[in-house]
């Protein structure tokens, strides 16, 4: 990356919002790997949904949530 580009003057008159741009790739954390992913979607689905439809409580749904997160991400 060329960070020269993100503070030259003649291209921040152009491009405003790249301070902010470099901010963020800078600061950025890539997501953490999940082999499960689709399994992972469907553990936070499930646990939004009880806690919504009062089957379980917001914490129950959400410690179960870990729970579940926990055992697809080792």
């Amino acid at each position: 990356m060329n960070q020269a580009l993100y503070s030259d003057p003649e291209i921040l008159e152009q491009f405003r919002h790249f301070p902010i741009l470099l901010k963020s790739i800078e600061t950025a954390k890539p997501r953490p790997k999940m082999v499960q992913y689709g399994n992972a979607t469907l553990a936070v689905q499930d646990a939004a949904y009880s806690a919504l439809q009062g089957t379980a409580s917001p914490k129950d749904a959400l410690d179960g949530l870990q729970t579940k997160l926990q055992d697809l991400t080792q």
